[in-house]
């Protein structure tokens, strides 16, 4: 065992212990956490550094449970294996549409291991057919997410063949809340700004990960293609609560200022709630003739 991993073997009490201290957990079914602990066990993934994770969404109006994983998990075991000896992963159109490639190289193979995946065949769709929010604003990004997680389960099938899909691969279904919201929103005056939604206080980390996701769909239209991008890679990544929250706060003051989607977001000038302190007046040094000695009336 290894003394200095914190969680060096993910077990029953592990993920049990996980579900206990997350709201996502305390709202899952029992068939759902006991799909999460066996998939997580059987894997190895651990839930607490979000190399899985759960997705809950509404298929046609009944509640769902999606249980998910990130590209960057099919990369690390690949290399924990020892085998890996470099990949590369590109875009480029096609007369069928948009492709993506990825080609990986094994030091027990002689020849490169080469996926291709076209965006017509696995870009994801809403309910009503409509092409999910992510893939519309971050096609190529979302096509190279799905052209390596195929990929490396199809060349390390031993090592992450069974594990759960990226999210890229899953449909984008209706969250409760984004249902909510919709319907919340309906009611609004045509135009009206979309409420930064500064007033949720999420606790747990999965609700500050789904309201960081939320906030950003939400304001897909004044976020850039490549902040989107970078804001999904930081909630990919192992964070703190405090970390969190920073982005969370980063997030709001960018739609705030009004979004970067036509460059850098504008600044809104800081408020001074408190008065500063009042300088103390400076005595200007004494020049040309010497100081009056002490004793000598002034007067």
């Amino acid at each position: 065992m290894d003394k200095t991993s914190e969680f060096p073997t993910v077990d029953r009490e592990l993920v049990e212990r996980f579900l206990s201290c997350t709201e996502d957990g305390a709202n899952l079914s029992e068939a759902d956490k006991e799909r999460l602990i066996g998939i997580s066990i059987s894997c190895q993934l651990n839930p607490f550094k979000r190399e899985v994770y759960i997705r809950k969404s509404l298929a046609k109006g009944i509640p769902t449970v999606q249980i998910i994983t990130g590209y960057e998990v099919y990369i690390r075991r690949a290399e924990q294996t020892s085998l890996l000896d470099g990949w590369k992963a590109w875009i480029e159109e096609t007369k069928d549409g948009l492709k993506a490639s990825v080609e990986i190289r094994r030091k027990d193979w002689s020849l490169p291991f080469i996926h291709e995946v076209f965006w017509n065949e696995v870009a994801q769709k809403t309910a009503d057919g409509s092409i999910s929010a992510f893939w519309e604003r971050m096609p190529r990004f979302q096509l190279k997410k799905v052209a390596i997680s195929q990929g490396f389960r199809l060349c390390f099938a031993q090592e992450v063949g069974g594990f759960p899909y990226e999210g890229a691969e899953l449909p984008e279904l209706t969250a409760p809340e984004t249902a909510q919201n919709e319907r919340r929103m309906s009611t609004e005056i045509p135009g009206q700004k979309i409420a930064s939604s500064a007033t949720i206080q999420p606790e747990s980390i999965p609700d500050l990960v789904a309201s960081i996701h939320a906030l950003a769909m939400s304001n897909i239209k004044i976020i850039s293609q490549t902040h989107l991008e970078w804001v999904e890679n930081q909630l990919r990544m192992e964070k703190t609560e405090p970390q969190l929250r920073g982005l969370l706060k980063h997030l709001q003051e960018t739609i705030d200022a009004g979004g970067d989607i036509n460059g850098k977001p504008k600044r809104i000038p800081a408020k001074r709630s408190y008065q500063g302190t009042p300088r103390r007046p400076r005595i200007p040094a004494m020049t040309g003739k010497s100081p009056i000695p002490q004793g000598t009336p002034i007067f």
